[in-house]
């Protein structure tokens, strides 16, 4: 384990007691990995999906035993998820392991040997989930990779299309099975697959570059989305007049009747007094 590289690739004030306690743990969790081949090294881990340090086995060479029967907090997230297929995904995790590490190989019969390897291990995932499982498209595809290194077309071709079939709108299938047709020289296919996949999902950029890179020229208009309905608005209430038209000086205020011998008063002048009228200032 190079535990420099651990501290040089992240910031030190982050993972400095990652580190520490790694180095302290190691010598139990490389004896283990020396048992068992199958176990991810630290590097390895951070090329697998989230869920693999909490799998079985794996989680007790790492110092966190999870099972079935007992397990914590964390691993109970994707227990919720997986449900009881969880408990197969170390196979998985495996069988990932082995792609990875078939990457490193040169020698040919070693290297096959790897990827034969990770389908034994994604076979016995498959076998073992139940048949409705959210994740066996996924599985499929990994399986169709895995036959196409090795030179295995025709069952690759029909994993990618067993994982299409499970899910319509899984976009690596239709891109992993275009790339293997456009290697075979059958562009046709490669575009058909391609289109195939830009109807599910119109706005995938993954099929979208693959298919532009290819000559197609097609179009794939995203699905509307239909508008939520109008709420129709109240029918307008009949107003009474007193709000329609403004009332008039007279009937806000009636006209004083005074009594019989009783002069009304002149007007007080705008300016002056009532004895002239014209002085601004007069008193």
């Amino acid at each position: 384990m190079n535990l420099n590289a651990c501290v040089i690739t992240r910031p030190m004030f982050a993972f400095a007691a990652a580190c520490v306690s790694l180095f302290l743990a190691w010598p139990a969790q490389a004896e283990n990995m020396k048992n068992d081949s199958r176990i991810p090294t630290l590097a390895e881990m951070r090329l697998l999906p989230p869920y693999c340090p909490d799998t079985q086995i794996i989680s007790r060479v790492y110092g966190r035993q999870q099972a079935p029967s007992k397990y914590d907090d964390h691993t109970k997230t994707y227990v919720d998820m997986y449900g009881g297929d969880f408990w197969h995904l170390h196979h998985y995790c495996f069988g990932l392991v082995d792609v990875v590490r078939s990457y490193r190989i040169f020698d040919r019969k070693q290297r096959d040997g790897k990827l034969k390897k990770s389908i034994s291990e994604f076979s016995y995932v498959l076998r073992g989930i139940s048949p409705n499982s959210i994740l066996r498209p996924e599985l499929h595809v990994k399986r169709a990779q895995s036959l196409v290194m090795l030179g295995r077309g025709g069952e690759a071709v029909a994993d990618f299309k067993q994982a299409i079939t499970l899910k319509r709108d899984y976009s690596p299938a239709y891109a992993f099975l275009s790339d293997y047709y456009k290697e075979a020289g059958k562009k046709d296919l490669a575009l058909a697959t391609l289109e195939a996949g830009l109807t599910q999902s119109p706005g995938d950029r993954t099929l979208l570059r693959r298919y532009s890179s290819l000559g197609g020229k097609k179009t794939f208009a995203l699905p509307e989305v239909a508008e939520p309905a109008a709420t129709p608005s109240p029918a307008p209430q009949e107003q009474t007049a007193t709000q329609d038209e403004p009332e008039t000086k007279a009937e806000q205020e009636p006209e004083k009747v005074l009594p019989a011998g009783e002069e009304q008063a002149p007007p007080v002048p705008a300016i002056g007094n009532s004895t002239n009228p014209y002085c601004r200032f007069c008193p």
